[in-house]
């Protein structure tokens, strides 16, 4: 009965991928990496490993709905990258714009927040067919893990994990092969960045 009820995103992600050629694979649960992206309202649905891609793994994450919201949910694609490199604190994400009359209609997307002297906001910025995506299926985040910030954090929630995590929502369920190759493409982008001002 609970199987029966069970969100099924993270499988149905999983059997889209392997369609599409991506070899993907359904993980244990309870691993650390569940803990990539998540906040108090947002829970992790579990990772799915990727092979042979630059993306290692996807964290699905759910905020369930209320009677006033219908549910949400947003994958988290990681990419492990170890370069012992000053890359600093780089995060940044779209801001999609809304004008008067008309909030329902997104009217354009920039590319806000701090690259650290990467250069990245900008070639985000110049990439036409990213900036569509997440004009289409909802804000992108950016985000480097860096072992000695997370290990300066006070709590140890923080994830073992060194590298990027691009994070988008999850209306994007089923990607068809353009949409993958493009995220894929900015996550190779992601681990080509230079290390940034130091």
């Amino acid at each position: 009965m609970r199987e029966r009820f069970r969100d099924k995103t993270r499988d149905d992600l999983a059997f889209g991928l392997n369609l599409l050629g991506v070899r993907a694979e359904l993980s244990d649960r309870e691993r650390p990496e569940e803990k990539l992206g998540r906040t108090v309202f947002r829970r992790s649905l579990g990772v799915i490993d990727l092979y042979d891609s630059p993306v290692s793994f996807i964290n699905v994450l759910k905020q369930d709905g209320s009677q006033y919201s219908p549910p949400y949910w947003w994958l988290v694609l990681a990419a492990a990258d170890a370069r012992d490199a000053p890359f600093g604190k780089v995060e940044f994400r779209t801001i999609r714009e809304k004008k008067f009359p008309q909030f329902w209609k997104v009217t354009g997307v920039t590319w806000r927040g701090d690259d650290y002297g990467t250069g990245l906001v900008d070639a985000f910025t110049a990439d036409k067919e990213l900036t569509r995506l997440a004009r289409k299926h909802g804000d992108v985040e950016v985000r480097r893990y860096e072992a000695a910030f997370e290990a300066s954090r006070d709590d140890d929630d923080g994830p073992p994990f060194e590298g990027w995590t691009l994070t988008l929502n999850a209306r994007l369920q089923k990607p068809a092969l353009k949409e993958w190759r493009l995220l894929t493409a900015a996550v190779e982008r992601l681990l080509a960045a230079p290390p940034g001002l130091g």
